[in-house]
């Protein structure tokens, strides 16, 4: 069998063990991205709930107006809890998930009839 790394001298493989691991710094600005967008689909989310929930139940003019008032009085609360929580919670989530994918699965290299 020909290997690549024979015919390139300065390709060498690497272990995903060897490389840099990852710093709590440079989760900042993945954290603030993703905090921004739960903030953001969270307004999405509760306008087009405004708008379409006295659609489809038929409200009259004003219980619409009242129910579009009601829930935008509730997404301010939302809003914030939904960016404090992902703020918070992405570090420690990237971590474990971090962990999980560098782990191998047990069935690598191994057929299906071999799993079955």
């Amino acid at each position: 069998m020909i290997s690549p790394y024979r015919q390139t001298p300065s390709a060498s493989p690497t272990k995903i063990s060897d490389l840099p691991s990852t710093l709590e710094s440079s989760l900042m600005a993945p954290r603030a991205a993703l905090a921004a967008l739960a903030a953001f689909f969270t307004v999405c989310f509760t306008l087009l709930d405004d708008v379409l929930t006295p659609l489809f139940y038929g409200y009259t003019w004003d219980a619409a107006l009242a129910y579009f008032f009601t829930g935008f009085l509730a997404m301010l609360p939302q809003t914030v809890c939904a960016a404090v929580s992902v703020a918070l919670l992405f570090p420690v989530l990237a971590r474990i998930l971090g962990g999980v994918r560098k782990t191998t699965p047990a069935n690598v290299g191994r057929m299906h009839q071999d799993m079955v």
